[in-house]
């Protein structure tokens, strides 16, 4: 049995961040960048090819498609079969997800507000985890 979605962010510090897209989408339009990471494995020996490290990228991916309206264009880039590290995260070695979003420049405020807000319900923390923001 599949542990729920929300434990499983719980269990693996999901974090989020959002940043302007690097590149236009079809029309010139700008979108942003939604990154996802969780922590994959333990400290030591973490091999990024392991079978463990790509299921934590594919749920990454689920939560993405949870939290973005289907409507809305995007891309989704594919694993890169490493673990970042980050000061945020003690180091500790996390998968990362990148997907580019292109709303309708109308409606990218909402989009974004909706699409945060949809992360928040599923307990994804905003930059980093901290047991005192997991516990609100």
């Amino acid at each position: 049995m599949e542990e729920p979605l929300a434990d499983w962010v719980r269990a693996h510090h999901v974090c989020w961040d959002v940043a302007p897209s690097r590149r236009p989408g079809e029309g010139g339009h700008p979108g942003f960048e939604l990154t996802l990471l969780a922590l994959c494995g333990s400290r030591r020996g973490i091999d990024p090819a392991r079978p463990e490290c790509h299921a934590t990228y594919e749920r990454l991916a689920a939560i993405a498609a949870r939290a973005l309206p289907a409507a809305v264009p995007h891309h989704v880039e594919p694993y890169d079969a490493a673990v970042h590290l980050r000061p945020e995260s003690a180091f500790a070695p996390e998968v990362e997800l990148i997907v580019e979003a292109f709303p309708d420049p109308a409606d990218a405020q909402g989009v974004r507000a909706s699409m945060e807000e949809a992360l928040r319900r599923l307990g994804v923390k905003a930059k980093t985890w901290s047991e005192a923001a997991a516990a609100r």
